[in-house]
């Protein structure tokens, strides 16, 4: 999932900022979804709260058209 500061306010979108850790307004866009290396992740710059976490799987959920 891809972070972008291009915000559209729609539903594959989950807002970030300073209160997540992130040092701008962002998104986290799960229309770009993409695997990486493991090895290529250097360092951890944000962690999520519960609730972000939860948006971030609804995104995910709209994105790939699953449903609870």
């Amino acid at each position: 999932m891809e972070i972008s500061t291009t915000v559209r306010s729609i539903p594959t979108e989950v807002p970030l900022g300073r209160a997540d850790g992130m040092p701008n307004k962002c998104v986290a866009n799960a229309d770009n979804l993409a695997t990486i290396p493991k090895v290529w992740l250097e360092k951890r710059i944000a962690a999520l709260r519960a609730n972000k976490r939860r948006a971030v799987d609804d995104a995910l959920r709209f994105a790939l058209g699953l449903h609870e």
